[in-house]
């Protein structure tokens, strides 16, 4: 764990591009058997090189080819995660999503993450919606570290609680 974190922290301070970090976690993910070989400790590493070469830019293979030189390519979704922490705390990012029934508007859009800023003090917010019509209606927003629940389905659900305390 410790590992991945100081890789991430170096490869933040240099300014390694987030859009490579996302290609790799991607092409990774959606391609579980290349992540297998990879990754894999019976695969030469000259092979894997190969492969790195054919699949990935010259920026994103390079890296990785680096991580399998010093062992630690098996590490990356750990790496992946600690960098995404650390390039928004150095970016002054807040990363959340956005649990809807009835999708915003532009406009309310606007409105939510322009109070998300103010409230957390941050740069820039990315959110990411996700149509979720179980809220019944509203909307709940998540992050790593907080939730504000403005949905019907949790009114029902704190009410049921206050209820069951009595």
């Amino acid at each position: 764990m410790q590992r991945a974190s100081n890789y991430a922290k170096a490869l933040v301070e240099m300014d390694f591009p987030i859009e490579n970090m996302d290609e790799i976690q991607k092409t990774l993910r959606e391609n579980p058997m290349l992540s297998k070989i990879l990754f894999s400790p019976c695969i030469p590493s000259i092979n894997k090189e190969e492969i790195m070469n054919q699949v990935f830019d010259n920026k994103s293979a390079e890296l990785l080819r680096q991580l399998n030189r010093y062992k630690v390519l098996a590490l990356f979704d750990e790496i992946y995660t600690f960098y995404q922490q650390y390039f928004d705390e150095k970016h002054d990012i807040l990363r959340a999503k956005l649990l809807y029934v009835i999708r915003p508007t532009t406009e309310e859009l606007n409105h939510i993450t322009k109070m998300l800023k103010e409230k957390f003090l941050k740069k820039e917010v990315e959110l990411v919606l996700e149509e979720l019509p179980s809220l019944i209606s509203g909307f709940i927003i998540t992050s790593d570290h907080y939730v504000i629940d403005k949905s019907l389905r949790g009114q029902f659900e704190r009410l049921e609680q206050n209820l069951i305390r009595r």
